[in-house]
């Protein structure tokens, strides 16, 4: 019961986890950047390097999660 409930709280954080980089990689490929703080968030203007970069390595990130579920 107990690693049942563990695989659900998992799965359920997994899918979270998910949830956030596909919206820092959308972000990344609209040429922004979700930068968050103690008092909220924004998003920031970023260059074409930067969001390349940051849209290889969230794919891969991606990826990772996928095979996890």
């Amino acid at each position: 019961m107990w690693a049942k409930l563990f695989n659900t709280i998992s799965r359920i954080q997994t899918k979270m986890e998910l949830c956030a980089l596909e919206a820092e990689l959308s972000a990344a490929k609209g040429g922004f950047c979700i930068a968050t703080g103690a008092h909220g968030g924004a998003m920031v203007r970023i260059d074409a390097k930067t969001a390349q970069s940051i849209v290889e390595r969230t794919e891969k990130q991606i990826e990772a999660l996928n095979l996890k579920l």
